[in-house]
This record gives C-alpha cells, structure tokens and sequence, in this order.
C-alpha cells in the first residue's frame, strides 16, 4: 500500500488487490492505521458490489485451493483438501467478511485438543495463507500450541543389518537399502533403472499421492534435492539382476519394514528416521558434513553453496560409508 501527496494537496492511497489497483483519496495526510482502515473499508464494498461479500470459509477456501492447483504439488493440494475437511461445518460457513480473529482462535482450539502441534500448526497455516488473498488487512494473532521437542527415533546399525538380511531377495530389499542411505521414500518410488549408471544414482524426481489418490510424478521436492549419489557394487547388481528398482505402492515400504522389525523383535521406526540413521552413522563415520548434505539433498540455500564449495571425493566417501551400512 502506497500513500502519495498530489499537486492540489490531496493524498492518494493505492493499494493492488486481486490484479486491480483500488484508490482512496483524502484531503489530510493519513496514518498507516487509517490509510489501513479507509483502504478496507474500499474493498469491502469492491467485495459488496460483486456479490463475493456473503461468500463462506469453506466455498472461498475451494475457490483458494483450485487456484492453486498448477502451482503447487499434488501432495499439498491433497492434503489441503484433506485439512478442508477437518474444520467444523460452522466455521466452514461463516462469511469470509465477517470472520474474526476470535472465531479462528476458537476453531484452532477445538482442533487442537485432539491433534498434535505440527498438525494444528498445518491447520492453521491453511487459514492464515488463505486469508492472505481474500482479507489481506485482517491481522491475525492466533495462539498455537508449542511443539514439544522430541528426538528422532534412531535405528542401531545392528538392528538396520538384521532388517537388511531378513529382506534380502524380496520386493522390499533395495528400496530399504535406499531408504537407509538416506534417500526419501518418494524418490525411492521414483526411481527407475535407467537411472542408474555404473554405481552412481541419479535422483531427479519423486513420486507423490495426488488429490484423486493417484501416483504422480513431480520434481524432486527441492531444487538441491536433485542429485547424484554412489552405492556399493552389491547394491548396483542387485538393481540390474531385478531390472527395477520399485514397482509396488510407496506405502507398503512402509508396511514391509514394520512387518520385518516385529518379526525380530527390533523397534519400530519411520522410513524417515532410516534418513536420520545415515547421517547420524555417516558423521560417526567421520563423513564431512558438506559431503552429508550434498548425499541427502538438503534443503538450505546457505548450506548447499558451503557444499557445492567443498565436497570433496565425494564418490569415494559415499561408496566407503553405504559399503559399511549395508554390509
């Protein structure tokens, strides 16, 4: 929002809203607060005179998350319409324009008593992003439960070996043999032979569950995410003897190692705290983190420059680190 004097000693207030550009103009030089306020007071009746002002929660929250759908993964916009369905009938039918910060408090109260802090945290970050387009003066101060803080649940590398030996020969061996050099269980499903090229493996896709429940092919979830990394020899020909490296439902993964620890008596954990467990035994191996990060695909901007930098050997150490995991 801009606040401009004119010639005749008027100020002009312009604010773009929706791809249209709303003007108030006023003879004194306004505040922040008022020019806030003259300002939504305009695209109140802009929304008025459209016929969008007795709109409800849930029908703009459709209209939201449809117009996101060539933007965003398919994993978000199904999970958007999944976190749709968890709001109350009553909130979902409240008008947009007369919804309160009180009203979102209370919505995320009654959430919360039953779901975890990540998920409240989701919940409401689904609010306050749609909010965000349709009341974008609203001034949303909504109390979240904090996230307890709590350790991931780090497999020993005896308890990995024993489930690696009971897989062997089975649909589920190379897939967790992947998940425990700390590859996602998306790229795992991704994966396709060709892929592979001697002992490095090429990572720039993932496979994801849509909003129609259908397996989806996307982009790797970052950009650093694309990478290549080396496996062991015994890793590489147990790929080209089967000609594939995955071809059921990324879930049965899951399933599979469940099923596997049970039988041997070892704790459970995630497929994800598989990812954990390599870079937990690659630093203990003495693995530099730069070399870590680069293997993983790790996320952050800042850390990933430092790697592109100095990983160094970097074929070299990951062959050495997935020999001692797998072996």
């Amino acid at each position: 929002m801009k606040i401009e004097k004119l010639p005749s000693g008027s100020y002009r207030i312009r604010q773009m809203y929706k791809g249209t550009r709303y003007t108030v103009t006023v003879e004194h030089k306004p505040t922040p607060k008022e020019a806030a306020i003259l300002m939504a007071e305009k695209l109140q009746e802009f929304e008025v005179s459209s016929g969008k002002a007795s709109m409800t929660f849930g029908r703009a929250l459709d209209e939201y998350i449809q117009s996101k759908i060539n933007i965003l993964s398919p994993a978000t916009i199904r999970g958007y319409r999944q976190l749709k369905n968890m709001y109350s009938k009553q909130f979902l039918l409240n008008n947009i324009y007369d919804l309160r910060p009180a009203d979102i408090q209370l919505e995320v109260n009654l959430y919360a008593s039953a779901h975890s802090a990540k998920s409240v945290k989701n919940f409401h970050g689904l609010i306050s992003a749609f909010l965000k387009l349709y009341r974008p003066n609203m001034v949303i101060a909504t109390t979240l439960p904090k996230r307890a803080s709590q350790e991931a649940k780090i497999p020993t590398h005896e308890d990995v070996l024993r489930v690696l030996n009971e897989l062997k020969g089975t649909e589920y061996s190379v897939a967790i043999q992947l998940a425990c050099l700390g590859l996602r269980r998306s790229e795992i499903v991704a994966l396709d032979i060709k892929d592979l090229d001697g002992n490095k493996l090429t990572i720039n896709k993932a496979k994801v569950v849509d909003a129609n429940n259908k397996l989806v092919t996307k982009s790797t979830k970052t950009v650093s995410s694309t990478r290549a990394i080396y496996i062991p020899d015994s890793l590489a020909d147990e790929i080209r003897q089967k000609g594939y490296i995955y071809k059921g439902y990324p879930n049965s993964i899951l399933r599979a190692l469940h099923r596997t620890q049970d039988k041997l008596g070892v704790p459970k954990c995630k497929l994800h705290e598989l990812r954990h467990f390599y870079v937990s035994y690659a630093h203990s191996m003495g693995m530099s983190d730069a070399d870590i990060i680069a293997s993983i695909g790790h996320k952050t901007d800042g850390i990933m420059k430092r790697v592109y930098r100095h990983a160094m050997n970097e074929e070299k150490e990951q062959i050495r680190i997935a020999n001692s995991i797998l072996q």
